[in-house]
C-alpha cells in the first residue's frame, strides 16, 4: 500500500508540475436561478470550468484516483475493524490530489466541504474512526491550502468544536486548533485568552494542554459569541454540547 501510494504521490508531482495553474479557480453557483438554463451567469460559469478542464487534461484522471481514495477511506470509516495503519497516508494523498483540483480550478473547498461533499459525507458516518480521523483530514486540508477555511468557515468551526469534546481524540484536536488559530486566531469564536504565540510567533498547542484547558475553552466559546453567532450556533452545535454535557455527567457522577 506505502509503495502505491508512494507512486500516487509522484504522479500527482509530475502532472501539477507540468501544467500550470489556473489564474482565477472557476467554482459554478448552484443556487436555484443559475440552474435556470437560461442564465448568463450560470452559462460562463459553465464554460469556463469547461476551459479549467481543457487546460488540465489529466483532470479526469486525477478526480477519478480522488474518488477511489476517498472510497477507500469511506470504506474503513464504516468497518467494524478497521485497519488504520495505512490510514494517514491515504488520506494525505487524497488530500494532495483533491488541493490539485482546487487550484487548477475543476473543484473548490466549499462544495468538498459543506453538506453533501466528501467531508461531510465521511463525517456523517459518526463511527469512533471518522470522529478520531475527520479532524486529521481537516489538518491537511488546511495544510495544503490555509485560504480553505475562509471558504466554509462554519464546517472548521463546528468540526473544531465538536473535537474538543470529543475526550479520545485530543492528539488530533489540538493538532486542528493549532493550525485554525494560526490561520485565523481572530475570528469571533476562536479568540480567546487561553492560549498564547510561543516566541517564533505561532501557536503550538499540545494535546495535554487541550485537554487541560477543555473545560475552560469551552466556557470561553460561549463568552465569545455574538447575538449574531447564537442562532448559528446553536443549530450546529446542539448535539455536540449535549454530547459533551452527558460525558461529564458520567464522569462525575459514575
Amino acid at each position: 500500500m506505502l509503495a502505491l501510494l508512494a507512486v500516487l504521490k509522484a504522479f500527482f508531482t509530475a502532472i501539477d508540475q507540468a501544467t500550470p495553474v489556473s489564474e482565477v479557480p472557476i467554482a459554478i453557483s448552484l443556487d436555484n436561478d443559475s440552474q435556470d438554463y437560461g442564465d448568463e451567469t450560470f452559462l460562463e460559469e459553465f464554460m469556463a470550468a469547461q476551459d479549467n478542464a481543457s487546460a488540465f487534461p489529466a483532470g479526469n484522471v486525477l478526480a477519478n484516483i480522488c474518488t477511489q481514495l476517498h472510497q477507500v477511506i469511506a470504506n474503513l470509516f464504516a468497518s467494524f475493524k478497521p485497519a488504520e495503519e495505512h490510514l494517514g497516508p491515504i488520506i494525505d494523498i487524497w488530500i494532495v490530489g483533491v488541493s490539485m483540483a482546487v487550484r487548477h480550478g475543476l473543484r473548490d473547498w466549499a462544495a468538498f466541504l459543506q453538506y453533501g461533499g466528501e467531508w461531510e459525507r465521511l463525517r456523517s458516518t459518526n463511527s469512533q474512526i471518522s470522529r478520531l480521523w475527520s479532524p486529521y483530514i481537516l489538518t491537511r486540508v488546511l495544510a495544503a491550502d490555509p485560504t480553505a477555511f475562509s471558504n466554509a468557515p462554519d464546517q472548521f468551526i463546528s468540526a473544531w468544536f465538536e473535537s474538543i469534546v470529543e475526550p479520545e481524540v485530543e492528539q488530533q484536536s489540538s493538532s486542528l486548533t493549532t493550525m485554525l488559530l494560526n490561520i485565523e486566531d481572530q475570528n469571533t469564536i476562536l479568540r480567546n485568552p487561553l492560549f498564547r504565540r510561543n516566541s517564533e510567533g505561532v501557536y503550538d498547542i499540545t494535546a495535554e494542554a487541550l485537554f487541560e484547558a477543555r473545560p475552560s475553552l469551552i466556557v470561553c466559546t460561549f463568552s465569545s459569541l455574538t447575538i449574531s453567532d447564537i442562532e448559528t450556533f446553536w443549530r450546529i452545535w446542539e448535539g455536540h454540547l449535549m454530547t459533551y454535557l452527558k460525558q461529564e455527567t458520567v464522569s462525575a457522577y459514575p
